[in-house]
């Protein structure tokens, strides 16, 4: 009666959610429906009359990338133009190196950054021992490299990225309706949410 009512891709491999590895079945339109389900938020964060202000979050795929094999999107909003920026990852350690890309990025378009905000993700730089932040080579590029203020949620408060988070749930959306309409398999998810978040960037916008 339980595997009945889950997804098909789940209940034809429960070993997958019974503690046991992992198996090769690829993951239905439920599963990453309910991966991008999860983490909407309504927005926390002001609105800004000035630009330079991001939020910035990580967003797990639900599905391995047929090419490259990237299982995670670093994302930053901004919160004045409304413009998301995205770049896949294989790794959260990779985050560094995203958010340094994107710097360059601004700086071709004369943007300067003043303010990053994020969540409690360790790898944002907040430990799980104490309330540090802005440790290790994330920290360091914040503070040596880009210079502008950063914060992060309160404690045991999940939903204060809202910003970058709702555009996970929009983009990630997106990407299923992709697959589903171009008969693409799950694993180009990676692929069609890049083209979900490029293909925004041409939208009018208010600012």
């Amino acid at each position: 009666r339980v595997l009945r009512r889950l997804p098909k891709c789940v209940s034809d491999a429960p070993n997958s959610w019974a503690g046991l590895p992992d198996n090769d079945t690829m993951p239905c339109d439920d599963c990453l429906q309910a991966n991008c389900t999860r983490v909407h938020s309504s927005g926390h964060t002001p609105e800004q009359s000035s630009p330079g202000h991001f939020s910035i979050d990580i967003y797990a795929l639900g599905v391995t990338a047929v090419h490259g094999g990237y299982k995670y999107a670093f994302g930053v909003h901004d919160l004045y133009s409304k413009l998301t920026w995205v770049k896949l990852m294989k790794h959260k350690s990779e985050s560094t190196a995203c958010l340094r890309e994107f710097h360059r990025f601004c700086n071709r378009h004369n943007v300067s950054i003043r303010h990053i905000h994020g969540d409690n993700d360790t790898t944002f730089g907040r430990s799980q021992t104490s309330a540090e932040y802005l440790t290790g080579d994330f920290g360091k590029l914040i503070r040596e490299e880009i210079k502008c203020g950063f914060s992060t949620c309160n404690e045991n408060d999940p939903r204060g990225n809202g910003a970058m988070e709702v555009q996970w749930r929009i983009h990630a959306n997106d990407t299923r309706s992709m697959l589903q309409m171009s008969g693409l398999p799950r694993n180009y998810a990676g692929h069609a949410l890049l083209h979900s978040v490029r293909t925004s960037w041409f939208l009018p916008s208010s600012n």
